[in-house]
């Protein structure tokens, strides 16, 4: 906690800018993990997009629209994460004061929990195995950590930034 005078504001306003950047570079890297683990799944197994969207094997010749989907999704997915991710980077560099991106990552935390809870359940109840799905279980545990450090660093962030503009407004009209 801040001790009041502006050398300790500044100190852990440095502490959380910087976390908040690593937070943001991890952000990033589990978008672009997001993104590509299930494009290596479509490519090393084609029917795995008929599998998921639990298609009979009649109608797999309606993947390619589902693939066309599926990329659409994991498209807007890597652009909202990489979104969070730069804002979060710039902020911490002083570039950026907006609340926008950390409102997109409390959304994005609630939709992982859900995604999450969904793959626990399916895992628990015996309907998903296997080393990838707990491989799977991990990144996404660890997409969730970066995305709450990302979020209580960014708070921290703006609230000791607000404080220490006060600090410095009234040691000026002290002055």
């Amino acid at each position: 906690m801040p001790d009041g005078n502006g050398q300790g504001i500044q100190t852990n306003l440095r502490r959380y800018q910087d976390r908040l950047a690593i937070s943001g570079i991890a952000v990033i890297a589990f978008a672009v993990w997001h993104t590509i683990k299930p494009l290596l799944y479509v490519l090393y197994r084609p029917e795995y997009v008929g599998e998921m969207l639990n298609l009979p094997l009649e109608k797999y010749g309606e993947i390619d629209y589902a693939f066309y989907g599926m990329l659409t999704v994991f498209a807007f997915d890597l652009m909202i994460r990489m979104y969070v991710g730069f804002s979060a980077a710039a902020e911490s560099r002083g570039r950026r004061r907006g609340w926008f991106y950390v409102i997109v990552a409390i959304i994005l935390v609630c939709i992982i929990v859900l995604f999450t809870a969904s793959t626990l359940t399916d895992f628990f109840s015996g309907l998903a195995t296997g080393e990838a799905l707990r491989a799977s279980l991990l990144v996404d545990f660890l997409s969730l950590l970066s995305l709450l450090d990302l979020i209580r660093s960014a708070i921290q962030t703006k609230r000791l930034s607000a404080l220490l503009a006060a600090n410095q407004l009234e040691d000026s009209h002290a002055s």
